[in-house]
């Protein structure tokens, strides 16, 4: 599920409520202070604009198509069945769908402990956040090889994007924050067939693994 459509602001909060809500009760209240704090939000915003922002999530996520098709079937559903702000208690009250709440696992990939969202919430680029949570589906290899075509897919990238395009819009924030950090490297891959300029076929990403960002 490409999630790069969301504006910075809003991908903190929707990673920051479904991290939360894994492997919990089909409804969940967050405190408007525990989510401020899991985001590191502005202390300077009104609530006005707090309130504007988990508005907007959540009218962009209840846009996102959830589901799978196979030869016989094919699946659509919602995932999230509730979501209340309580403008005077200051709560937020978000329920899932139970039977297909092991889609918050496939979401987060389990991936994302405290320190992880700290890091997250603290990325520019809505591109490096998309790409960090899928770099972190790869982190006990530290390697990660991918077709251009499922990159612009998942990354949520324009049809309309050219290659030069993505390396100046998408690329470049990407190894511009997480390069010093995590090591990272882009190898691109080319099809070589045919006559005239081999063109890009994909991607090879390769990054330290925990145990040697620890030890750097």
């Amino acid at each position: 599920m490409a999630l790069r459509n969301f504006k910075s602001k809003e991908l903190d909060l929707f990673i920051a409520i479904i991290s939360r809500m894994r492997d919990k009760e089909e409804e969940v209240t967050f405190s408007f202070d525990y989510l401020k704090n899991l985001i590191q939000y502005e202390t300077s915003n009104s609530i006005e604009t707090f309130h504007k922002e988990l508005k907007s999530m959540y009218n962009k996520l209840i846009k996102c198509v959830y589901g799978w098709e196979t030869e016989d079937e094919i699946v659509r559903f919602v995932l999230f069945t509730e979501y209340t702000i309580d403008k005077k208690n200051k709560t937020v009250k978000v329920g899932v769908n139970k039977k297909y709440s092991w889609v918050l696992n496939a979401i987060t990939d389990g991936l994302f402990t405290r320190f992880e969202l700290e890091e997250f919430v603290r990325l520019k680029s809505s591109y490096t956040k998309e790409f960090y949570r899928r770099m972190k589906q790869f982190r006990s290899t530290g390697f990660w090889s991918v077709n251009l075509d499922e990159f612009k897919r998942l990354m949520d990238i324009p049809v309309n994007y050219r290659m030069c395009d993505i390396d100046v819009k998408v690329l470049k924030p990407i190894q511009k924050e997480l390069k010093e950090k995590y090591g990272l490297k882009i190898q691109k891959t080319y099809n070589t067939k045919g006559r005239g300029r081999p063109a890009v076929s994909g991607f090879i990403f390769t990054f330290l693994k925990p145990v040697n960002i620890e030890n750097k």
